[in-house]
């Protein structure tokens, strides 16, 4: 009888040097480097810190400052910590994409430290306007319909959104909220009134 003969193949296994498994920032950077055959020092020159800084993340001895998660991410090809669902993961997805302390990241908003650290960590929420004023930081100015599109997944982040307290004063349980008309806020997002009720009613 004729016989046959079955090969069977399986996945090269990887060298020693890789990672077990992918868990952590540094897992993620050394499993690149060595996919492209580079060593520390070549790591370290396209992301701008030194050799000594690559070995130190890669055995997860030190994590990176925030300034460095831009040229991270360039050099790995993808974000190694995409973000989630809900408005404290997306703004912090935000701040670390562009590589920027919580200060800095104030600064760009308009509001002070404090309550963006409350808006991350999920003890307060923003307004209404103060969700089209993340929008508008974070995707540039834009046509009112752009404004409004690019505002939308941060207004379903959120959900409903409820009045905060104002920025530089303490909460207050029975004070009511500040209101502003529909012209103050179109002048402070530098869009129209008809876009300005058009967000406030949830169109």
């Amino acid at each position: 009888m004729p016989s046959c003969r079955a090969e069977l193949r399986a996945p090269k296994p990887k060298p020693e040097q890789y990672p077990k498994e992918i868990n952590t920032l540094g897992d993620h950077l050394r499993t690149r480097r060595l996919d492209l055959k580079l060593l520390q020092r070549g790591v370290a020159e396209q992301i701008g810190v030194s050799g000594a800084t690559i070995t130190s993340w890669e055995r997860n001895a030190t994590a990176p400052l925030i300034r460095y998660m831009p040229a991270i991410v360039r050099f790995l090809g993808y974000d190694p910590m995409p973000p989630g669902s809900s408005l404290p993961e997306r703004l912090i997805a935000a701040r670390r994409e562009r590589g920027l302390t919580q200060r800095q990241m104030a600064e760009r908003l308009g509001v002070d430290p404090g309550t963006l650290q409350d808006w991350e960590n999920g003890r307060h929420q923003p307004t209404e306007t103060s969700v089209i004023l993340i929008a508008r930081v974070l995707h540039g100015r834009q046509p009112d319909d752009r404004k409004l599109e690019a505002a939308a997944p941060w207004r379903a982040a959120i959900g409903s959104v409820p009045q905060c307290r104002q920025i530089g004063t303490a909460p207050q349980e029975a004070a009511s909220p500040k209101t502003h008309s529909e012209s103050q806020i179109a002048r402070q997002l530098s869009i129209g009134r008809t876009s300005v009720r058009r967000i406030l009613n949830g169109n």
